[in-house]
């Protein structure tokens, strides 16, 4: 930590640092992994290796530190040295929230669709008959609507591919949300072929637009490359 930080007189060493970090976690040492981990993710000290990033992390929070319970949380939202994983990024967050890990409180469940006004669309209600005909006629929300429905096979049967398609026709009339989803498909290449930078520039105009979440992946993505 002296050597990182440079305190007690002692220059900062980053890489001298990463090396007493992993003695100390290949002994067992909990905070020195943690340590290790986080440089290893953001490569200070060592050349960047998400994937060993990841497994120290895993090693970590399996053990109940909240702190790398959050950062594992970020690592499956995000697609850091591992699949994106909805499911156990949510469970790794609230593990952390539990611990009171602050920035864990704040973020609240993680969810891989956003609250708004499609939600007025309920498929139970109105009938998916009702909900396509707004989105054929152009209606943004209903067309994000229908594309979160075939995504996750609500009320309809799960078609990805039709998912995509609706996530673009929102995402083309300008919709934050869906330009967010869209993205997030052409990243993992979910239910699309995939194709990162067609999936930068729809995750840019969310972003451009305000929206939180485009926002904070495109400074991950930018940051971490």
């Amino acid at each position: 930590v002296r050597l990182v930080k440079g305190r007690g007189g002692m220059e900062r060493n980053e890489a001298e640092a990463a090396r007493c970090f992993r003695r100390a976690a290949e002994m067992g040492h909990l905070d020195a992994a943690y340590a290790l981990g986080v440089m290893l993710l953001k490569g200070e000290g060592v050349k960047k290796n998400e994937p060993l990033a990841f497994r120290w992390l895993e090693m970590v929070a399996t053990k109940g530190d909240a702190r790398a319970m959050y950062n594992l949380s970020l690592m499956y939202q995000y697609g850091l040295g591992v699949d994106m994983d909805f499911a156990l990024a949510k469970r790794w967050m609230e593990g952390a929230a539990l611990k009171g890990h602050v920035k864990a409180l704040r973020s609240g469940k993680v969810t891989a669709f956003g609250v708004g006004p499609w939600m007025d669309y309920d498929p139970v209600r109105q009938g998916v008959d009702q909900i396509r005909k707004d989105a054929e006629a152009g209606n943004v929300n209903a067309q994000y609507r229908m594309g979160a429905m075939y995504y996750e096979g609500e009320c309809v049967e799960q078609d990805k591919a039709q998912a995509s398609y609706w996530f673009m026709q929102a995402a083309q009339a300008g919709l934050s949300e869906a330009q967010y989803q869209i993205s997030r498909m052409l990243f993992l290449g979910d239910g699309v072929e995939k194709d990162e930078g067609y999936a930068f520039r729809f995750l840019q105009m969310a972003a451009e637009r305000g929206h939180p979440e485009s926002m904070h992946n495109l400074g991950v993505k930018l940051y971490f490359g």
